[in-house]
Parts: structure tokens; sequence; C-alpha cells
């Protein structure tokens, strides 16, 4: 143990000692850098040796149980950081914690959780610019705690001091007694206890609560949560965004609530309920339901009601728990002027009869329906209607009947909406029934009687149905039948009720039709009471009386179908005895309840109508707000749906339900061209309004939406929208679309100039140039086949769908070149058609596949962003669909494209390329110094060769121009080929250039030109020696060209041409030929350039000469050989060949003896034009021989003549042609030579063996 202790003592101060050196080093080396990295080590049996604290002011340090606990205080310099080996406690348990800025506490692997426990801790002080951040939960208790641009990934919490937080981000729940935020982001709310919370500019995601004191959020954004007060903590909001309008989040206290300066709450916002309590200013507005004393929803100093910036329906009040789940209750407080109610703000339509008329009106915050008077009957009518069939609604009141001397009653009715409600009889027909010679209530389906006299139960004074009278009791009367004097059957009747006129009798009528349909009719009616003794009763009522279904209590008379809409009344009635009837405190919850003239709308969208069929017709609040309309076609017909809005704060909040209800309205759908219009709705109109009229009644108005007409646009427009304006019964709008839509042809056609449609094969008359640019033009149609004069657009390429042709493989789909390199510069269109130019830049033609040419960016405007109002899936085809896909959002595709598959050609190449043309001299030979000798005898073939490439206008090689290369009929895309002899040379000479032609001839450039006449030069349409056939074909644009070509000999020697230029100019089957700044030569000797010229060379017209040699019998002879040429002087040596070759089967000769070629020399190159023919010494059986020989060569071809003039060998047949005829010459007479001319002759001279010779050796003359 010892041993180890003294181990790591060494091990700690080496470890100091290091650090020391290390920090010596870095002061040296970076004066500037005096940050320190601390280090808690959590293990108990030597941390204080492994860690490196700060210093804990003041106090020591302490440890046990990964908690490290400092009983001073500690700060923090610029920068430092606190890192530990595993989650650990910082307890600073006397002092304060300062962090002066940049500091980092912990790491998300090993958190470092703070607690100050009887002081303060202040974070980036002095150094607030700076930013801190803090792994772990932060915990003061009792001084405070303030956090400037520190964030924290855990709670931060002082059970009873201040928490200020400026800048940061606190992940963790944030709780204080008292929470001020400024410029903060708290993820997990703010609990302010009892000192309340003050937001300003921050962003708080959760719960904001206090318990006392106030919450003040200024400049703030609150996604999602609550704001809620404690007993009597006042709220205020301004410039504030509380919730969004997918997350409601609710405003509640039972103080005061002040929304002001462009503050917006999506969710419900409940105050005291007292005047005043709840205040919403002009700027500001609130998408839920406001809850408070009807009275309060006012500006501070301005008398009128601002219910508008509230999107709860005006009279709207809380929903009390007795009632079912989608209801939404509204109340009546009967205290507005001249008979308005809150309700919808509507008013109370009043109507009265019998012997002595009254007029309901509110006194004392109640409905007074009759006075205490006799025989009177009204009706007093809400300004709402109630769908009938598969609405709830509940209508509670407290009912009150005094100051007379007991009779008749009051009835609550239900009535035909279509029909004006006036009353029934008076006395005990309680306003409702009928009585003998007057009328029922008009249209009534439901009465409701309270009846204090008991006649209303009763079947006498021509009412139908009844038991007799019964006082005090509540019974219902059912609808007319045929006509307002028959009908209203009694239904039935509660037990006695009796009526408290002190409070005031609470009651509960229940119409539950939510199951009704045609088929099976549903009406329960169920008649409640309470003990309740004050407005809008907030418990639950007990059952009085229930009716069941009215459909099967089968009355006297039947009980007429619900009618689309209820109207709701009460009645008021007084016979011979009489009292006050009034009620108060009228609450009515509903599923639906609608103005009588429909709702106000606030605002209309039009959506596609696929939100329409794709849901049954039952369109979503949020399709309805923001739904998109789809890209439409050209003179296809479809619909629009058109959605009447509720609107609040100027934002559309749901659907306007009940906008169309027992009044008829009529909306005007008219489109505008916003193509070029920066704000919608602004452009040209385009045609006239579609005008719609929505009946009353109809399920489509009550649902606020419907469809239109079929509406069809016969143009093309990029951006459109779509204005509803309300026409009658008032005008309402216009409003805009929120969302637009492009109306785009069905597809695209592309036709071209120059290129021919179908131009797929070789046989393709119309020829362009590659790479030449031609004229094209895209025609926009619908889908019957018309032209889209209004189509604007701008087409482009899709490389993706063109292909070249020549080098396309049927059976893989591709091309070897791939992309075709078909360019286009297209403008946009003017009436529908699109012009510009396209060059293609190979050989052969294109292939436009489908949707080749297409425009993208039409219908910019329903796409991208996030929009997806058309296709843009190119790789299943769907971006180019021009029909609806009625499988799937019946949408069609962005892209407008060509439809159809179309081959174009034929394309050509611009020009040909030659690069330097050769000659070959003497090409038959193999001689190594052929070339070196620099001539060529005329008749002797001399190889000229090339490489021609095929190029387009930008000089780029066109790789098509391929012998191999077939179209379809098998014939080559390369049309010059260089295999036919007769393609060399044009048979008009130089006069002319021939097309599939090289177009070869020569020209003698030295001295006076000499040009040479057709068919002076030819082409050998055989191998000569090694001189092979004519060659010449391309591949991948470039074609090796070679022939052997002799310049003719003439008749009559001439020459010598010692500057013999041979010129090409290749022209194909299509004329395509050299670039005429690529031509260098006239090879007819005028001023114009018509070839291009080759390497110069010297032709020479030749002969072999033999020369006669004699000599002793004894020895052999060499009989001399020299090689000739022409010049203007006559023939001379040709001392340049040093080539020519004769073999000794080429050699003829007589018999003399056994005299012979020598056998050691089986032919003879001449050098420097000479050389000879030795023969050896003729003998006859040992015995030299005497006499003379002749010898002969010959030069001709295999199969000419052997035209020598040594008649003797002229039938020889063992001698071999040489095949060197441009070596004949003139030695005889045509007759002596076989008729062969001048120059057709084979050579031949004469041995002679012991000839005698003079007997000197050197003779000369003296003088």
């Amino acid at each position: 143990m010892n041993y180890l202790l003294k181990w790591r003592f060494i091990q700690f101060f080496e470890r100091r000692s290091v650090a020391v050196l290390l920090l010596l080093v870095t002061f040296f080396v970076s004066p500037l850098a005096c940050a320190t990295d601390y280090y808690f080590s959590a293990n108990w049996w030597n941390w204080w040796l492994t860690s490196n604290l700060p210093n804990c002011n003041n106090g020591t340090w302490t440890y046990g149980n990964s908690q490290f606990t400092c009983s001073g205080s500690i700060e923090l310099k610029n920068g430092d950081t606190i890192s530990a080996s595993t989650s650990i406690a910082l307890v600073i348990s006397s002092g304060t914690l300062v962090l002066d800025g940049n500091n980092t506490i912990g790491d998300p692997t090993d958190s470092v959780d703070i607690s100050v426990s009887n002081n303060s801790m202040a974070a980036n002080q002095p150094n607030s610019g700076s930013s801190s951040i803090i792994y772990g939960d932060v915990t003061a208790k009792g001084n405070g705690l303030t956090l400037t641009n520190t964030s924290v990934t855990g709670a931060v919490t002082d059970s009873s001091g201040k928490v200020s937080i400026t800048g940061g981000t606190i992940s963790g729940a944030v709780s204080g007694n008292g929470v001020f935020a400024s410029g903060a982001t708290l993820n997990s709310g703010a609990n302010g206890n009892s000192s309340g919370v003050t937001l300003t500019g921050s962003t708080v995601t959760g719960n904001v609560t206090a318990s006392a004191g106030t919450i003040s959020i200024a400049n703030t954004t609150i996604p999602s949560g609550s704001v809620a007060g404690g007993n009597g903590v006042a709220i205020s909001v301004g410039g504030s965004t509380i919730g969004t309008s997918t997350n409601s989040v609710s405003i509640s206290t039972n103080n005061t609530v002040n929304l002001s300066t462009n503050t917006t709450v999506y969710g419900n916002v409940t105050a005291g309920a007292w005047s005043s309590a709840l205040t919403i200013d002009k700027s500001s507005s609130v998408v839920g339901v406001c809850s408070s004393d009807l009275n309060s929803l006012t500006d501070p100093g301005d008398a009128s009601r601002s219910y508008d910036r509230c999107s709860a329906p005006t009279g709207q009040c809380p929903t009390p728990a007795f009632v079912p789940a989608g209801v939404t209750c509204y109340c009546d407080s009967f205290n507005g002027t001249s008979l308005s109610s809150a309700i919808l703000n509507s008013a109370w339509t009043v109507s009265s009869s019998g012997s002595n008329a009254y007029t309901p009106n509110f006194i004392n915050n109640r409905l007074r329906l009759t006075s205490a008077a006799t025989k009177e009957s009204t009706s007093a009518t809400l300004g709402a209607v109630f769908p009938a069939a598969g609405n709830y609604i509940s209508v509670e009141f407290r009912q009150y009947a005094y100051g007379g001397n007991g009779a008749d009653g009051l009835a609550m009715v239900l009535s035909d909406s279509y029909v004006t409600p006036n009353p029934g009889a008076f006395g005990g027909s309680l306003g409702y029934a009928q009585k003998t010679g007057i009328n029922g209530f008009a249209g009534g389906w439901l009465g409701v009687g309270f009846d204090e006299f008991g006649n209303y139960s009763n079947n006498s004074e021509g009412r139908t149905g009844g038991p007799g009278s019964f006082p005090g009791v509540v019974a219902a009367r059912g609808s007319f039948y045929n006509d307002y004097l028959h009908g209203y059957p009694f239904l039935g009747k509660s037990n006695s009720v009796p009526i408290n006129n002190s409070v005031g009798t609470y009651y509960q009528i229940v119409v539950d039709a939510r199951n009704y349909t045609a088929a099976n009719q549903s009406a329960n009616v169920q008649i409640n009471t309470t003990g309740c003794t004050t407005d809008f009763c907030p418990t639950a009522y007990s059952s009085l009386w229930n009716v069941g279904n009215i459909y099967s209590l089968k009355p006297t008379t039947p009980i007429n179908a619900v009618p689309d809409f209820w109207k709701l009344s009460f009645t008021g009635s007084t016979g011979d005895n009489y009292n006050y009837h009034e009620l108060s405190g009228l609450r009515i919850c509903a599923l639906k309840i609608y103005p009588v003239n429909g709702s106000a709308a606030g605002a209309f969208n039009a959506i596609d109508s696929y939100y329409w069929t794709s849901t049954n017709g039952n369109v979503g609040n949020m399709d309805a707000i923001s739904g998109h309309i789809f890209t439409k076609l050209v003179n296809q017909p479809f619909k629009l749906v058109i959605a009447a809005l509720n609107v609040s704060g100027g934002v559309a909040t749901s659907i306007l339900s009940g906008y169309v209800t027992s009044v008829p309205k009529t909306v005007q759908v008219q489109l505008f061209d916003d193509s070029n219009s920066s704000t919608a709705c602004k452009g040209a109109p385009i045609g006239g309004p579609q005008t719609i009229t929505i009946p009353a009644g109809s399920h489509d108005g009550q649902n606020g939406y419907w469809l239109t007409s079929d509406i069809t646009l016969n143009s093309a427009y990029k951006i459109v929208h779509v204005q509803v304006t309300q026409t009658s019964p008032s005008k309402v709008g216009p409003a805009c679309s929120t969302d637009a839509f492009s109306v785009r042809p069905a597809y695209l056609s592309f036709s071209a100039t120059g290129p021919t449609s179908g131009g797929g094969t070789v046989a393709t008359a119309s020829v362009v140039k590659a790479g030449a640019d031609f004229s094209v033009s895209i025609q926009a149609y619908d889908n019957n086949s018309a032209i889209v004069s209004s189509y604007s657009g701008t087409p482009g390429l899709d490389s993706s769908n063109i292909f070249d042709g020549a080098s396309f493989n049927a059976s893989t789909g591709v091309s070897s070149i791939s992309p075709a390199p078909l360019t286009c510069a297209i403008d946009a269109a003017v009436s529908g058609t699109a012009s510009g130019k396209c060059n293609y830049g190979e050989v052969g033609y294109f292939i436009l596949n489908p949707y080749a040419i297409v425009d993208t960016t039409f219908t910019a405007v329903d796409q991208g962003n996030g929009i997806q109002d058309c296709y843009t899936d190119k790789t299943s085809g769907a971006a180019y669909l021009n029909q609806a896909d009625n499988n799937d959002n019946d949408k069609v595709g962005c892209y407008i494209a060509t439809s159809q598959k179309s081959l174009w050609g034929r394309f050509v190449p611009d020009h040909f390329d030659v690069d330097t043309v050769t000659l070959d001299n003497r090409s038959e030979t193999t001689c190594n110094s052929r070339n070196g000798d620099g001539f060529t005898y005329m008749g002797e073939p001399i190889q000229v060769a090339f490489i021609l490439t095929a190029r387009n206008s930008a000089n780029a090689p066109t790789v098509n121009y391929d012998t191999s290369k077939l179209d379809s009929n098998s014939t080559s895309w390369a049309r010059l080929d260089g295999t036919v002899a007769a393609n060399w040379i044009s048979s008009t000479g130089a006069s002319s250039v021939s097309a599939s032609n090289l177009n070869l001839w020569g020209i003698d450039l030295g001295g006076q030109k000499t040009t040479f006449p057709a068919g002076r030069i030819q082409v050998n349409s055989a191998s000569v020696g090694s001189c092979a056939l004519p060659s010449g074909s391309f591949s991948a644009g470039k074609g090796k060209f070679s022939a052997c070509v002799q310049l003719a000999r003439a008749a009559s020697p001439d020459g010598p041409y010692d500057n013999f230029t041979l010129g090409v100019v290749p022209k194909d089957a299509d004329q395509v030929t050299l670039d005429p700044k690529a031509l260098n030569l006239s090879a007819d000797g005028d001023s114009t350039n018509d070839r291009v010229a080759s390497t110069a060379t010297k032709e020479r017209f030749g002969v072999l000469r033999l020369l006669s040699a004699y000599g002793s019998e004894l020895l052999g002879l060499n009989l001399p050989m020299q090689a000739l040429y022409y010049t203007n002087t006559g023939f001379q040596l040709n001392g340049l060949d040093n080539c020519t070759t004769v073999a000794t089967n080429n050699v003829a000769a007589t018999t003399l003896g056994a005299s012979a070629l020598s056998s050691s020399l089986s032919k003879l190159q001449l050098s420097g034009g000479q050389g000879y023919l030795a023969f050896s010494a003729p003998s006859s059986g040992g015995t030299p021989v005497s006499g003379s020989m002749d010898v002969a060569l010959d030069l001709g071809n295999v199969g000419d003549t052997f035209n020598t003039c040594v008649s003797s060998l002229q039938g020889s047949t063992t001698v071999t042609p040489a095949s060197m005829p441009w070596l004949r010459g003139f030695w005889g007479p045509a007759t002596s030579c076989r008729n062969a001319a001048a120059y057709y002759q084979d050579p031949n001279a004469r041995l002679r063996f012991g000839s005698s010779k003079a007997p000197y050796i050197y003779m000369r003359e003296r003088y």
C-alpha cells in the first residue's frame, strides 16, 4: 500500500510537472491562451489526486456519492471548462457560482448538475457578449439565478428566488419565484409560481403558468402548450403569436385578459366573468372561443362590440358538461336594443294576433311574451335556423308567469323555416295550436307548451286530440296537417310542475334528430327541469318527461317529415284569464345553427374538385382553406369547389357551415389570367363570370361549399386565379383563391425545315449538313388536335429521350453516341408556335422518342417548393400525362411534350478534311531507294495515299460516317467508296469534279505548267507488283485512301516533268467535298484552285536500252543495259534509276553453242541507270564456238505480246514478261517488231563471239 501511495504521488507530481511545463510553453508561445480545462474524477479513493479542480474561494472541496461540494465560491474565467469522468453533481454550499463566459460545463455523455444552495448564481458576467453551455440541471435556492447567453440542457430552478434568463436555450423546465425571459428559447415552459412570468422577445414551448402575480407576454411566440393564471392572475399579451393554425394554445384565468398590438391567439381565451374582463384591441384576434361575460369583448374606449376579433360566432357561450360533444352553445340575456340578440348577431322577429295585440319586448333582461291582458297570442322568432335532419338541439330557459289570474302559458316552437312564422290561436292553444276559425302556428312542426290553465292538453275549441284539461303541466303538440286549421295533434304531457315566480322555473327541451333519415324517421324529444336559480344553469337537469320518438307516438294526424331547416320561436298566450309570460337565460346548444340568411362569409376560396370527389363531398376545413387547384388542360372541362370561410383577424379559420340556409344566395366565379400580373386576381379576366345560385335548404349550401358547373378554357394560361364574389342577397367580396393554377395544352408537335420526318435511311432525299442550323417549329395542341394559339411557353429538349439514329441499337435501346448531338435555341411561342434553330452534329438521323421536346416551366406555378399540383415523375411517364388521372388525384403531368416517336434526317457531313497527300514513287517495286531516286516513269504506278475525315460545320468528326454502319436498307451512311478504281478519276479529267469520286488529277508545275488531258492520268484497276488495288473506306468518320496511279505514256515521248503533282478533291454522293479554303492546286492550270496538292515528284518518259557487244569466243561477254529518259534534246541516261531490275527469265536469246546468261545473276538491278547482262563463252563439246547471238528483254505485262524485233525470238515460250511496259522503246519499224507501235517494242541487242579486233593496243596520229 505504501508503495502504491508512493507511486501515486510520483505520478501526480510527474503529471503536475508536465502540466507546469506545458503551461510555461503555452505561455511563451501563445500568451493569450489562458483558459483552463478543469477535470472532476469520480474515483472516491483518489479523486483529489486525479482531479484538476477550480479554486474553491474561501472554502474547501469535499466529495462523496458523485457529488463535489465547494463550501466557498467558484468563478470560471472566460473560456474555462469543466468535464467529469462520469455524470456528477456540483454543489456550491455557501458561496456563489460565477461564469465569466464561453464556459462549457459537462458534456452530452457526462453531465454536471449544478446546485447553489444558499447564494446566487450568475452566468456570463461580466462577459455578457459571450455564450456558455451547461450539460445538466441548474438549481439555486433563494438568492436568484441569472443566466445570460447561457444554454442549459436540463431544468433551471430556483425554489424561492427569481430566475432571470437573457438569450440562450433552456431545454428543461424553468421554474422560479418569478421567471423573466428575454430573447430566450424555453423548450419546456415556464412556471413563475407566486411572482408571475414576464416573457419578452422569446420562444416558449410548453405551459406558462403562475399561481399569483401577473403573466406578461410581449413579442413572444408560444407554438404549443398553454397560458394559465391562477386565482386573480391578470394576463396581458402584446405583439405575440400564441398557438398555430394547426396547434391551439389556450389562455385562461379568472382575472383580466388583455390582447393587444397585433396579437393572434389560436385557441380559446377565458377571462373573468365581468364587463371588460376580456379586451381585444382592433389589431388582434382570437381563433377560438372567447368565454367571458357577453359584454366584455370590447375595445378600450370603444363602446361598439368587437366580437369580430374572436372567431367564435357572436353569442357563443361555454358548453355545459351535460350536452353531447360536438355541439356549440349560444346564449341570450335579452339585453340588446330593438330586440337584438347576441345569438349570431341576429334579432328577434315578433308578431301578435288575438283580440288584444301585444308586441313582445325585452324587459329587465327577460323576453316578455304577453302582458297581463286577456286574449293575446304572440310569437318571438330567433334570427337563426337549424338544419333539421342530423341535428341535435337543446333549448334552456327560465320561465316566469305572474301578475294575473293564472292563464294561459307559453310554448317553444320549431317550425318550417320556409314558412313565415305567425302565432296560432290565443287561450288554451298557447299561440301554437289552432282554434275553431283561427289558424295554428304557420309552418309549425313541434310546439312544447308550458300550460298554466290546462287547456293545451284539451281537445276542445277545435284542437286535435288530448285527454282533457291539465293545469301546470308541460305538453306537446305536433305538426299541422294539410293546412293551418288542422293537425297540431296532441303528443303527450308531463306531470304537474309548480311555477316559482321568484326565481323562475328552469327547463331544458331536447330535440334529437341526429339519426333522422327519410327512410327511418327518428326525432326524440326530452323535457328536463332543474332547481337551478341562476341564468345559464351550470348543473345537470333531471328528466321531467321523456317524450321519445314523436314518429312512434301515432297521433290522430301524422307528423310531417322534418323540414330542411327549423326556426325556433317562443309563443305567449292569454285567454279570459291572463298573466305576464316571460323567459330569461336562454341557452341554445346545437350541432348546427345558422343565421336566417345564412352565415356571412368572411372570405371565399376555390379549390380543386378532387377534394370533393375523393371525400364523397365531405371537404375538410384545411382543404377548403389551403387546398390547391390542379393543373388543367385546354378545352378540357373541369369543376371547382367554392368554399365560404370563417375569418378571424384576417385569417381564414374554417368552412362557414350554414352559408346558405332558408334564403338562396348567388355567387359569381371569375377567372383571371395573372401570368403577367404581380397581384392575384388583377390580371386580365378570362371570359365572363359563372353565376351560381345556391338554393335555399341545399345540402351544399349548409355545408358551406359546392361545386361549380363545368368550366372549359379554350386558351392556355401560365397563372390563373379564381375570384369569388357573392352578389345576392348582398355583396360579399370579391375574394381571390389562395392557390393559382396553370391551364396547359395537351401536347406539342415538332416539325422542321430541312430534315424530313421519317428520314431514317440513306434514301432520304432531303439532306442537311451536320452542325448546320435548320429551322424548327413546335406547336401546341389540345386533345382535340386543335392548335392552342394562346400557348406562350418555351419548349426545350430532354436529351434522355433523344437518340442518335445511325448508332442506335434496337436490341439494347441505346445509341453508342450519347447524348445525341442535337442542340436547339427555341424562342417563346407566339400564337401557339415556338420557333427556333436546331443543329445536329452527326451523320444520319436523330430519333425523337415521346417527350423529347418538352416544356417543363409553363406550369411552374403548380410545381416546386413543396407544391405538386401536377406530376413531375418522368420515370413513370406521369409528368407527361395529358389526361386527368382519375385513379389518383385527378392530376395531369406538369410537362407539355411531344407524344409521338419520330425520325428526322438525313444529315450528311458538312465537309471533308484531307491530310497530306503523299506519293510513293515506283510503288510496284520494293526497292528501298525508289523514293530517294525521286522519280517515276510515265506509265509506271505511283501510289497516292491520304486520310479523309468527315466533319460537321463545327469541324468535329462525324463518327457515323462509317462504311460499316448501315441503314435499315443495308446501305452505308458513308457515301464515298475508294475501293472502285472508277471512283478515283473523273472521266473528264481536270476540267470538272464528279460526285462519288475522288477526282484525282495531276499537273506539272515546273516552268510552264503542263496540264494533262483526260485519260492521261490513270488508276490501276489491277495490282502491279507490290502496288495493291485501290482502297478507301470510313471508320468512325475517318477514311484511309490509297491507289496506284500512273501518268500514261503519250504516243510520242514528252517530258520530263520534274514537278509533277497530283491533286484530289473528294466529293461523295451527297456532294460533300472539301472546304474551299483547303484547296491549293489548280489541276487545269487556271487561277482557281480545285484540288488539294500532293507532294511533288518527277515523271520521266523512259526506255530500257540493250547495247550490242562483241569479244573473244574464249571469254564471256557483258551485254550493256541502260535506262534512258526523254528530254527535249533526246534520250539520255537516267542516272536516278537505281531500282529497275531484270530477271534472267525476262531475257530471251538465240542459241550459240552453250552460251547462256551467267547463272549467278538471276536478276540485274540498275545502278545509276546502267547495268549489264553477263553471258558465258559459247562452246560445243568443250570447244569454243564463234558467232553471234541476239538477245531481247520482254518488258510487257503478263499476257502481252512479246514485242521483240528479233524475229527468231518472237515466238519464244520460255521468256517471262518483266511487267515494265513503261520502259519499252522504239527499236524498229512496226513490221519488224510484230506490228508494235513506237515505244511499245521490247529492246534487243547482239552479242558477237570471235569477232576480229584491230591488232593495236592503242593507235593515234603523230604530228
